[in-house]
């Protein structure tokens, strides 16, 4: 085989490891071919370079062990074998620091940016702490009013979708006043597929 090749097929199983792990943890935004191999290899690459500094630091205490070169060819079983779970820990990491916002709360001390971390305000809405601590709500929709308590929510507002539980629906159309709705039924259990510019979400007080 073609040392190069070698070198790149090596690089991409910890890589499609680390990616795929990610594409089940996090969203996403760019998941098109191109990307996903682009990000295969770079994450690839970041868990060997982790793999060689563990290499670097254990020949520190006299127990040499010859770092990967893909240039030369120089990868052995044994270096693919130890850079996956790396691979799944620098997978953990970034789901970690997509979690926790940590690039857009350090660039923000920086004055790099104001932008928030989500790919729009649906996301930005329901991500805040406020839901996370009370996630009951109000979606009011074609004439009703659910109000219930968030389970779950898709990723971005292309396809809102909405999974709410212990919900009250009323009825606003028929109402005269709107804090004074009637109450048509309760269910455990309801999904909501919305459409974009016909709804509306108020997050309810403790």
């Amino acid at each position: 085989m073609d040392i190069f090749l070698y070198g790149l097929v090596c690089t991409f199983i910890p890589g499609l490891v680390c990616r795929i792990l990610l594409e089940r943890l996090i969203f996403c935004k760019n998941n098109d071919q191109f990307h996903f191999l682009l990000h295969s290899f770079l994450l690839g690459v970041i868990s060997y370079i982790v793999l060689s500094l563990i290499y670097f630091v254990i020949g520190k205490f006299g127990y040499y062990i010859q770092s990967p070169d893909f240039l030369t060819g120089n990868v052995v079983i044994r270096d693919v074998i130890f850079a996956t779970p790396i691979a799944v820990i620098v997978a953990f990491l970034f789901s970690i620091a997509e979690k926790n916002n940590w690039l857009h709360w350090f660039a923000g001390i920086l004055g790099i940016t104001n932008k928030t971390a989500e790919p729009d305000i649906w996301s930005f809405t329901l991500h805040q702490k406020a839901v996370t601590d009370n996630p009951w709500v109000n979606v009011r929709y074609k004439g009703l009013v659910y109000q219930g308590k968030v389970v779950a929510y898709s990723d971005v507002s292309d396809k809102p979708e909405l999974l709410l539980s212990n919900v009250a629906v009323f009825s606003e159309s028929e109402a005269t006043d709107r804090a004074m709705l009637l109450e048509l039924y309760r269910v455990n259990t309801v999904y909501l597929s919305l459409t974009l510019g016909e709804f509306s979400i108020e997050l309810l007080i403790n």
